[in-house]
């Protein structure tokens, strides 16, 4: 199952940069440059949705209208392949 959100890019004080969800606002991720925060970011909305589709939970649902983008310097598109419920994902190495 693919699965899209919008991300947001902020660049912080300490020179580093931040990428956040504004549907998913507990998934963040930080790196040196901004290639490593979005690597960052995936890796935890795709933690956060594997954990959903373990505990049966509701998914996060990508809104429909743009986020206002506030103090960020970019907005990109953030997908990940995650397991369907009730099986592992064709494209999951550690599923194979």
């Amino acid at each position: 199952m693919r699965i899209e959100h919008v991300a947001l890019i902020h660049r912080l004080e300490d020179r580093r940069f931040r990428v956040s969800f504004p549907d998913v606002p507990q998934c963040i991720g930080t790196g040196g440059t901004p290639r490593r925060a979005v690597r960052s970011g995936r890796a935890a909305l795709r933690k956060h949705i594997d954990s959903c589709v373990r505990r049966g939970s509701q998914l996060p649902v990508r809104s429909c209208f743009g986020p206002d983008i506030g103090d960020a310097f970019a907005m990109v598109f953030i997908a990940v392949e995650c397991r369907e419920r009730g099986g592992p994902t064709d494209g999951d190495p550690r599923t194979r």
